[in-house]
């Protein structure tokens, strides 16, 4: 049995450990913004700024109505093993 899995490209926390904002800060975002299935994701305008530095950084994408998505080079979809089958290895 599997279950879909975010993976996220190794290269890519550097560029998170260099953007100067907190790793809570980062992954707060990174959580509202992955994709959920239903497009980009509207955030409230005090988490814009924030939101624009990942836009620099080329992590996240900005669509012209001002709403975010992650980068689909960067953070993609895969399918990897449950928990429970991992441990019923031999």
């Amino acid at each position: 049995m599997t279950e879909p899995c975010f993976n996220i490209r190794q290269d890519v926390f550097g560029t998170l450990g260099r953007i100067g904002k907190g790793p809570l800060e980062v992954w707060f975002l990174l959580l509202r913004i992955l994709p959920d299935g239903c497009g980009p994701v509207r955030l409230p305008r005090k988490l814009w700024a924030d939101a624009r530095s990942l836009v620099t950084a080329g992590i996240v994408l900005e669509t012209d109505t001002g709403a975010f998505t992650v980068n689909p080079d960067v953070v993609f979809l895969t399918e990897e093993p449950t928990l429970a089958k991992l441990r019923a290895r031999p």
